[in-house]
């Protein structure tokens, strides 16, 4: 079969995007990408709501509708509805990015794993919104997403999957729950729907962070996420899949601060 004449990348004109996490950081910076490149956009916020509602005027901007719904991913019943709610304003779905995540430190930074200090408050919040939810998500959004004509998944993951967070103990496991349930999905809902993930390094300083410790990494931008995401979605051969984008630091390990501090 002659595939010559079709397009190597799909346009995104027109898909609608639900973005998880996308009053702040890379869920926003992923939405307002989306927006430039043809794509509605509903901006999922927990409590940002300022944040959202800014993300929501630049995918205006460019001439794209856009819609802010708040869901708590602590609230079980909060994932179903958000996923109703996107599908009755847009009437459908062609994406899902789960970016939403949440970073807690139960240890202590000196070290010292916090598998030995962590919280049952900081375990459940963790799994809660960095496993459970884009799992169900995912779940609820399936039956829309497979009416798509081309509906895909892209789960944001770090590299806690590939080298757990000493000091991140819980968020390492939720990541690492992710990265199976990309997997999982891509194999559940094959061929209709495809499902990638993202592995990223050092992309934005948490806040917590000293201006030591920023200064020794090599960072990324939150632009080299949003191109990967818009890659994702446009390759329509692949699926399965878990790209790297570290800057080198799993294959490199302390060479990239070095480097980056020279």
């Amino acid at each position: 079969m002659d595939n010559s004449e079709e397009p190597i990348l799909r346009s995104l004109v027109g898909r609608k995007v639900l973005v998880t996490g996308a009053g702040t950081r890379i869920g926003q910076a992923i939405a307002i990408a989306l927006a430039r490149d043809g794509c509605d956009v509903i901006v999922h916020y927990c409590t940002n709501r300022a944040g959202a509602e800014e993300t929501a005027g630049k995918i205006k901007s460019y001439g794209r509708q856009a819609v802010c719904f708040s869901a708590d991913f602590r609230q079980f019943e909060s994932i179903k509805d958000l996923v109703d709610k996107s599908v009755q304003v847009f009437g459908g779905l062609d994406a899902l990015v789960n970016s939403a995540s949440v970073f807690p430190l139960a240890g202590r930074r000196d070290g010292e794993s916090d598998l030995s200090h962590e919280t049952i408050e900081s375990w459940n919040l963790s799994l809660d919104v960095n496993a459970r939810a884009p799992f169900f998500l995912i779940q609820h959004a399936s039956p829309f997403l497979k009416k798509s004509t081309d509906g895909c998944v892209i789960n944001i993951l770090d590299t806690s999957v590939s080298d757990p967070f000493v000091s991140r103990a819980s968020h390492s496991v939720s990541k690492g729950a992710l990265a199976s349930i990309t997997r999982l999905a891509a194999k559940t809902f094959y061929p209709k729907v495809r499902v990638n993930g993202l592995e990223l390094g050092h992309i934005l300083p948490s806040p917590d962070m000293s201006a030591e410790e920023i200064a020794q990494q090599k960072w990324g931008g939150v632009s080299n996420v949003a191109e990967a995401v818009i890659f994702l979605l446009k390759n329509g051969f692949m699926t399965g899949e878990i790209l790297r984008m570290c800057g080198g630091k799993l294959l490199l390990g302390d060479r990239t601060a070095t480097v980056s501090a020279q």
